[in-house]
């Protein structure tokens, strides 16, 4: 008797989280419908290698933002993919215990920090005194500098 009434508050509460996740999505599903239907018109080849055009001005496109996209991972590449391969080859190569342990600890750490805390530390460590300075310096040797 119980195990019945169990199945039924069961299959009750699974319906009522169907039913709740299906209302969650809905607006996400009806706005990409709306996306489609409204921006399919609007992607050609024009879209993809023209640049944009002033506000208001209908047309135009995104070149410069595809180029500038593949820029950026082209120089994060180049960067990145030696200092990978060559850390890689040498923690798995090096008979040394503390460096490599520390490497391998730094880089699980640096796995489990989300890539947004790690912008701002850079953002705080980096651009803040750069733009704090240059602030100042224009202010007080350079006043009729804007």
């Amino acid at each position: 008797m119980r195990a019945g009434i169990r199945r039924g508050i069961n299959a009750a509460m699974e319906c009522l989280t169907a039913l709740a996740a299906f209302l969650v999505i809905l607006p996400l599903i009806l706005i990409l419908v709306f996306l489609v239907t409204q921006g399919a018109s609007a992607i050609n080849l024009d879209f993809f290698t023209q640049l944009p055009k002033p506000v208001g001005e209908p047309g135009g496109g995104m070149a410069n933002a595809i180029v500038g996209t593949l820029t950026l991972v082209g120089l994060a590449s180049c960067l990145g993919l030696p200092l990978g391969i060559l850390g890689g080859v040498y923690l798995a190569e090096s008979r040394d215990r503390r460096l490599p342990w520390m490497i391998r600890f730094l880089a699980d750490v640096l796995n489990g920090v989300p890539s947004i805390v790690i912008g701002i530390f850079a953002y705080t460590v980096v651009v803040l005194p750069i733009t704090t300075a240059d602030v100042f310096r224009r202010q007080t040797r350079w006043p009729h500098v804007i």
